[in-house]
């Protein structure tokens, strides 16, 4: 019951005394949607800065550096260069790294090497494949902050005409069988090492990035074909040394690597990041460095022009993605508001009424009202957005304060503004109003699709494309409203169908349900449209995360070839009876060897020749089935079937991709390493071939049986493809110790794909959207309920002293309540399946994929009805508690101090 001041008598406070359960509700209300408001962009900024620097974190610490070199030369007396030369070159080139770039806590790497290794001819050196090792001597400033000297000692100066003194690595010097003491030949008496001591380094300290063979010998290869290998080592010197480092390779450079500091990278800064590390590579800070240190021909090379420019890219496509849930979410919210203002509109009508009536002019009721607000609201929305700013610290606050202080104006001033339109709309018809306003939003709905259907979705890189975000808001808002003019028509038809039928509690609940949630008719679609958003969000979101994951899956089967690989590397062949026990591995579906050869060469009758093209020797009839697996490449195995009467004399008949297109139908010739050449005829065409490389080689896709027959040297197996769950551990047993065959799986690629902290935070905002969305439906059904529990309780309490029991109570409150929230969260599926019909060919899955694959976003079922399934069994539980926690107690207040209305 409203209780109305006296004269003289403080209005907020009698007010807010009188209804202090509406006025906890309002503080609650502006607390939760401002905290929301505030926190949206500065979680944004926090997703995007730890997407960016996690992003330039996995490149490397090569990567995210500077890198600065020139050809040794003199000092600037005359005189060889020394280390004090190279540490006033390294003051001055991170003097000049300040902001947005800085120099990174691990310091600048730099010193001398050669470019051009010198073998060591030890006979007593190990030499894979008759190659003796190689040596490339290093100079590097506070090496041995970083190493640990485990036998012998550091290398001193070296002294003219004898060894250059020199230290290696533990594992170097096992590899090639050095020792301490050992005098290492080259071949020149001029040009000798000595090993005076050993160290072991940890290989994962950037200090050693990208700095060769420093930690360990390195397996290095030579261009024949086939490849012969030999051992590389990076043996150290002293800075007294510096000029023998010249003598030892006749191509020589002084290096600085200036790491940038990650961890203060922001997002927001990608252009001036971009801007300055392009001006070390070729612009005024280039030119300013060489003049100021005195190196006309320093260089600078960086990637990190390109990783900036790239994550600018990732995040412009990753844009409208992780707005679409955010904005639902929004929208939502707003839409609570609004059901909140016209609640409290609709129960204070009698007050506001007769206090009009009794000569309080607009304006003083107006003010009366601004006034509970401002006791309210406006604390609420100030804690939201202080607990906002702390919980979520971020360096830009601006935009954040400025959304939380909009959504506190609108709580504050719904209430206020709807009393006032209210009154400024007495004696018009509030139909006609409502038709008006549908027809506006029907007609800009259909402007935006057709536009967004014309246009297309706006080019990357020109900002964030706000149609294609309102889009399926929009669609959703129709939906909605249609909803609204529908349902009562159809809901009374029910209740008409259940008055002819036989009990009174489903015609009460329907005919109550068509006047709208809790009998209130005139807001109830408030509540709809909200569920409608809230379901069109989360089946949008849910669409495109089962999407991405989908994709994610058939992109890393395509990467691999199939669902698992052995590959064999450098000539090495499968193990004889690995194929039988691998097939007979549990979860194998199809298994198939390959004989596979690159860097061949075609040969064409008119003597015209293909060089570097890939040959793959296989069971057409199961690389058909990998290549439809695969998606791409998919072919007839019957096109390889050899003609009755084939002898081996005969061509070979093979599919070749489309690089080779132009032979098919010829007869050429196929120039293998080993054995006789294949003479095969192409007879037919394929976009792609699955394999290890990808298929992006020319490839001839040959079928085994004729292969082996005309070239028996070919049929040793040297890959193993096979479709199904089958991990690593199962396949490496098999292989034994021979380390030169590598294991692939589509699992393991697509979790490197998939991790990925742009992908992490547009799902987790996705899902963040999605929840706060529901939860806010949720809410604005609630109110509904309770805004109607009065007459509610006071219907049953009649009914029950008419004889209803407490359970059918139960069931036609269930009756009254469910039929909207679930045609609600029927036609939100419906929205969330038209929003993907709409959008999904325009949405660009390749960012939250992690590899470029097709545009379009397919319809998916299951998603979609998983969120409107949830989303109804929320409502029904809110139901459930409503009544249980609500309903008695009002019902028994009701049959014990009778209607006082």
């Amino acid at each position: 019951m409203t209780t109305t001041p006296g004269p003289g008598a403080p209005w907020t406070r009698t007010r807010l005394r009188a209804a202090r359960p509406a006025a906890v509700v309002a503080f609650l209300l502006a607390f939760v949607t401002v905290l929301l408001a505030t926190a949206l962009p500065r979680a944004l900024d926090r997703g995007a800065d730890q997407a960016l620097q996690r992003y330039l974190t996995a490149n490397g610490p090569t990567a995210t550096s500077l890198m600065a070199s020139s050809p040794i030369g003199e000092a600037r007396n005359g005189g060889p260069e020394t280390g004090k030369e190279l540490d006033e070159t390294v003051s001055i080139l991170t003097s000049s790294m300040q902001g947005p770039i800085t120099p990174g806590p691990t310091g600048p790497v730099y010193g001398r090497h050669g470019l051009q290794p010198r073998p060591l001819i030890n006979p007593e050196l190990d030499r894979p494949d008759d190659i003796p090792p190689r040596a490339d001597l290093y100079y590097l400033h506070d090496f041995a902050e970083h190493a640990k000297l485990t036998a012998g000692a550091w290398p001193g100066v070296a002294t003219p005409g004898a060894p250059i003194p020199v230290a290696i690595s533990e594992d170097g010097a096992r590899t090639i069988k050095a020792k301490i003491g050992m005098v290492l030949e080259s071949g020149d008496p001029a040009n000798r090492l000595v090993v005076t001591g050993l160290y072991t380094a940890d290989p994962t300290d950037p200090y050693f990035a990208g700095l060769g063979c420093l930690t360990e010998a390195c397996r290095e290869f030579t261009d024949d074909r086939p490849p012969f290998q030999y051992w590389e080592v990076a043996p150290v010197v002293d800075v007294g040394s510096l000029s023998r480092i010249g003598a030892w390779s006749q191509n020589t450079e002084n290096f600085w690597r200036l790491p940038a500091r990650i961890a203060g990278l922001r997002a927001d800064q990608l252009d001036q990041l971009a801007a300055q590390a392009a001006a070390y590579l070729g612009g005024t800070t280039n030119i300013r460095l060489s003049g100021a240190t005195g190196r006309e021909d320093l260089r600078f090379t960086s990637t990190l022009p390109d990783l900036f420019n790239q994550a600018r890219a990732r995040q412009a496509a990753a844009a409208p993605l992780a707005a679409i849930g955010p904005a639902g979410a929004g929208g939502v919210a707003a839409l609570l508001l609004c059901l909140a203002a016209a609640l409290s509109a609709d129960r204070r009508a009698a007050e506001l009424t007769l206090l009009s009536a009794r000569g309080a002019s607009r304006t003083g009721l107006l003010r009366r009202l601004l006034g509970e607000g401002l006791v309210t609201t406006v604390p609420g929305a100030l804690l939201g957005i202080g607990l906002a700013l702390l919980l979520l610290p971020t360096s830009r606050w601006g935009g954040a304060v400025e959304l939380g202080v909009l959504v506190g104006l609108v709580a504050l001033l719904a209430f206020p503004l709807r009393v006032a339109v209210m009154g400024l709309s007495r004696g018009k018809r509030p139909g006609r109003r409502r038709a008006v306003g549908e027809l506006t939003v029907l007609a800009i709905t259909a402007a935006a699709v057709y536009e967004l259907r014309r246009r297309g979705v706006a080019p990357a890189g020109q900002g964030l494309d706000l149609l294609l975000v309102s889009a399926p808001l929009m669609v959703a808002l129709c939906a909605s409203l249609l909803l609204a003019r529908l349902q009562p028509v159809v809901v009374g038809g029910l209740a008409r169908w259940a008055g002819r039928r036989p009990g009174v509690i489903g015609f009460l609940g329907l005919a109550r349900a068509a006047r709208g949630i809790g009998g209130q008719a005139r807001p109830s679609v408030l509540p709809l449209l909200a569920l409608v958003l809230a379901v069109t969000t989360a089946g949008f979101g849910a669409t495109l995360i089962d999407g991405v994951r989908s994709t994610r899956h058939q992109a890393a089967r395509q990467a691999v070839g199939a669902d698992v690989a052995v590959v064999g590397t450098n000539g090495a062949l499968l193990p004889a009876d690995f194929a039988a026990k691998a097939d007979a591995l549990p979860g194998v579906r199809t298994g198939m060897t390959a004989w596979s050869e690159d860097e061949l060469t075609l040969t064409d009758t008119d003597h015209t020749s293909v060089p570097r093209v890939t040959a793959v020797v296989a069971d057409p009839v199961r690389y058909a089935a990998l290549a439809a697996a695969d998606g791409r490449g998919r072919f007839d195995p019957a096109v390889l079937a050899t003609p009755a009467g084939w002898t081996p004399a005969d061509p070979v008949p093979v599919l070749v991709t489309a690089d080779l297109a132009w032979l098919d139908g010829r007869t050429f010739g196929v120039r293998t390493q080993e054995g006789p050449d294949l003479r095969v005829v192409a007879k037919g065409v394929v976009d792609h071939a699955p394999t290890v490389l990808g298929g992006s080689a020319p490839t001839v896709i040959v079928p085994a049986e004729p292969a082996k027959a005309q070239a028996p040297d070919v049929r040793k197996p040297n890959q193993w493809f096979a479709l199904g769950p089958v991990t690593e551990p199962q396949v490496r047993p098999l292989l034994g110790s021979d380390t030169a065959l590598s294991i692939h799986t589509s699992a393991a690629t697509a979790d490197v794909l998939a991790h990925d902290p742009l992908q992490h935070a547009a799902e987790t905002m996705f899902w963040t959207s999605v929840l706060a969305a529901s939860g806010f439906a949720l809410l604005a059904v609630l109110l509904a309920l309770v805004r109607a529990a009065p007459d509610r309780a006071a219907l049953l309490a009649r009914l029950r002293t008419m004889g209803l029991k407490p359970r059918e109570g139960v069931a036609l409150i269930m009756v009254e309540a469910l039929p909207q929230a679930f045609t609600a969260t029927a036609v939100g599926a419906a929205g969330a399946a038209v929003a993907v019909l709409l959008l999904g060919p325009a949405v660009d899955l390749s960012t939250m994929v992690g590899s470029p694959v097709a545009t379009g976003l397919a319809p998916a079922v299951m998603p979609v009805l998983q969120q409107a399934l949830g989303l109804a069994g929320l409502c029904t539980l809110a139901v459930l508690a409503e009544a249980a926690v609500f309903g008695r107690r009002q019902i028994t207040t009701e049959l014990r101090a009778g209607d006082a209305r």
